[in-house]
């Protein structure tokens, strides 16, 4: 792994072909990805879903992949940035990304689940300050079967809200 001194990381698209390496960015993340079956379900959506990566030096430190909700709103399904790299703004500039992407396809609302705060996770509760920090709005907390059973937090964001902000991140 590349050593984080300052590099600028460039955003750009996704590929399936980038999946291995975005597993190797969850690895460096235990304390968020360590339930059964993460490393699978990421190494899944990765190859599948539309999404960002971000580069420093050409190596992939960070990624977030997308699906339609609903015409109207796009659901981040993961978000993750290498533990070297981490605090750096590599997720704001991701989020930013997804927020253009929005823009460009007259799409609304982003909206994401994480887990909730009844699950006592300080892993989580950061998860929580970068998404409110980054513009979102707690919405609900409900148990969710598909995670079996995990109380899971509702997120949103108005795309453009997100935007206001926007500095040049170097999106390629």
């Amino acid at each position: 792994m590349v050593e984080p001194l300052g590099a600028v990381a460039e955003i750009g698209l996704l590929r399936s072909s980038d999946a291995r390496d975005c597993v190797e960015v969850v690895r460096s993340l235990p304390g968020w990805f360590s339930y059964p079956g993460a490393l699978d379900d990421v190494a899944s959506a990765t190859s599948s879903q539309e999404g960002f990566c971000a580069r420093v030096d050409g190596q992939l430190v960070g990624f977030v992949t997308v699906r339609l909700s609903f015409a109207e709103s796009l659901e981040i399904t993961y978000l993750a940035v290498h533990a070297m790299y981490r605090n750096k703004g590599i997720g704001s500039q991701l989020v930013r990304a997804v927020a253009r992407l929005c823009k460009e396809r007259s799409i609304e609302l982003i909206c994401l689940l994480t887990l909730g705060p009844t699950a006592g996770s300080s892993f989580y509760e950061e998860t929580v300050a970068f998404y409110r920090a980054s513009g979102f709005w707690r919405v609900r907390e409900l148990q969710n079967a598909e995670w079996g059973g995990a109380y899971s937090l509702v997120m949103t964001a108005l795309a453009s809200r997100l935007l206001e902000a926007e500095s040049g991140d170097g999106l390629t």
